[in-house]
């Protein structure tokens, strides 16, 4: 257990995450939630950029929000394991041979892996589904562009994560059933418009596809982030200083 504390702590000075936590630390008020905002927003323009551009097509568009889906997927499980806010605990009832077994209560690491084989099933279908569409309308044999992209998300998820969740104290007031929740209405809201989006006017474009098409479904991607974000702002406050949650006890 020493050596992988030692592992992560070293793994946490590499990618600047101490870096990140000293500044919520040192950020007013609800700050941190601000920059994690505004890296969300810039980051999520990258994408209208790169179309704009001729960088990426149709299909690396959806290749590249499944992809971020995996990102959340793996952000969650971290969340719900780490959740110490208040709340029911969650319970899980199985029915084998259609009797009702008796019900047992997740903790937040069970919890963790159950929200992990469930969004993870749903994300692999999902994913199977988008890859027929990606490479119906044309994927490019070059894929660095996505993969830039999809750093540059996965760094923005990190950030939030870093500042909002841990250094900021917003695990301290969300528990773990509200953690798992929490990703699923975004997951069928930006789903449903990415690929009503694509049956919409963008399945018969060529390999390219057509650029304005292309921005706006970035757009409106960008908005339901925006809307889930401000939503989770409304709904759980942060700690602040002097209620015993903020600063090294809130970490």
């Amino acid at each position: 257990m020493r050596a992988l504390a030692s592992l992560a702590r070293a793994l946490a000075v590499g990618l600047g995450l101490t870096w990140l936590s000293r500044l919520a630390r040192r950020l007013p008020g609800s700050g941190a939630w601000w920059v994690a905002l505004a890296v969300l927003v810039v980051v999520n323009l990258l994408p209208v950029v790169a179309v704009l551009r001729g960088s990426v097509a149709v299909g690396d568009v959806l290749l590249l929000y499944w992809l971020e889906n995996v990102v959340v997927w793996a952000v969650t499980i971290v969340r719900i394991g780490t959740a110490r806010g208040a709340g029911e605990p969650a319970k899980l009832s199985v029915t084998v041979n259609g009797r009702a077994q008796r019900t047992s209560v997740l903790g937040a690491w069970g919890l963790a892996a159950f929200f992990a084989f469930h969004y993870g099933l749903f994300t692999l279908v999902h994913g199977v589904f988008t890859a027929l569409l990606a490479w119906s309308s044309g994927v490019p044999g070059d894929l660095s562009p996505v993969l830039w992209l999809v750093a540059a998300i996965a760094a923005s998820h990190l950030v939030s994560l870093v500042l909002v969740w841990f250094a900021r104290g917003e695990r301290r007031v969300v528990s773990p059933t509200e953690a798992m929740g929490a990703p699923y209405p975004r997951m069928l809201a930006l789903h449903a418009a990415i690929l009503g989006g694509f049956f919409l006017f963008l399945r018969d474009g060529p390999a390219s596809g057509p650029v304005g098409g292309v921005a706006i479904l970035c757009l409106v991607k960008l908005a339901i982030d925006v809307s889930f974000h401000l939503r989770q702002r409304r709904r759980t406050p942060l700690p602040q200083r002097g209620d015993g949650l903020y600063g090294p006890a809130a970490v």
